[in-house]
């Protein structure tokens, strides 16, 4: 009884000493509850949905309002009196009034677009895949989401053509930290051309009306195909 006690507790300890050896790099490999990882997302329709949500949230972001309004309205003569002083302006604020604009001036920061932008990307890049796991995605769901996104990309990119003209254009995907976006500026009217095709290539996939939500239509807050015809026309 003694030998197979042992034995037992030799075979147990080899076991765990065994199962510490091949599980060790597994374990050091679980990523908090908290964070979202490339290979645990991606999987049904719902993770498209959230990154599609996301690109709205992102763009009423105070920094990417901001700029939509300060490149737009409050050059105009749309916002206040402008008076020679500038009374009220910040001082990056009344360098952009007076069309004297160096890159450190915070308005000239385009992060804010090209994080929308490259969200849209990832959902045009992943959505089909995401469709081949989920059978509930259906394939004009797909259609339908991709539109919706490529229109929300098409606005950023317009945004920042009327602006300052000549951008960086790009239709790839970023997923971390080590890849660079070193992309040259792109003649802006060129960018425009790119985008036209874009929303041509989507327009009879955008959806016209989008289903009730708690009996509340939401198609007045999200891109439909009436929000495409008026950025081509805008365009």
């Amino acid at each position: 009884m003694m030998n197979m006690k042992k034995i037992w507790f030799k075979s147990v300890l080899l076991a765990l000493v065994g199962f510490m050896a091949t599980s060790c790099g597994d374990f050091l490999e679980i990523y908090p509850l908290t964070m979202v990882y490339e290979d645990n997302y991606w999987n049904e329709k719902k993770d498209v949905d959230q990154i599609v949500y996301g690109c709205y949230a992102r763009m009423q972001d105070a920094d990417y309002l901001k700029r939509v309004f300060m490149w737009g309205e409050v050059r105009s003569d749309n916002i206040g009196q402008e008076t020679p002083d500038y009374v009220g302006y910040t001082w990056d604020e009344c360098y952009v009034l007076r069309e004297d604009i160096l890159s450190k001036n915070q308005y000239t920061s385009w992060t804010s677009f090209y994080d929308v932008i490259n969200r849209c990307n990832l959902v045009i890049d992943r959505a089909p895949k995401v469709a081949e796991k989920d059978p509930n995605y259906m394939e004009s769901d797909v259609r339908a989401t991709i539109a919706e996104v490529t229109a929300l990309r098409a606005l950023s990119y317009f945004y920042l053509v009327r602006a300052f003209k000549d951008v960086p254009y790009y239709t790839g995907v970023i997923t971390t930290d080590d890849q660079r976006l070193n992309y040259p500026a792109t003649d802006g009217n060129q960018v425009i051309r790119y985008l036209l095709d874009d929303l041509n290539s989507v327009l009879s996939d955008a959806l016209v009306i989008y289903p009730m939500v708690g009996g509340r239509d939401i198609s007045y807050g999200r891109i439909t195909r009436n929000a495409i015809y008026a950025l081509m026309a805008d365009m």
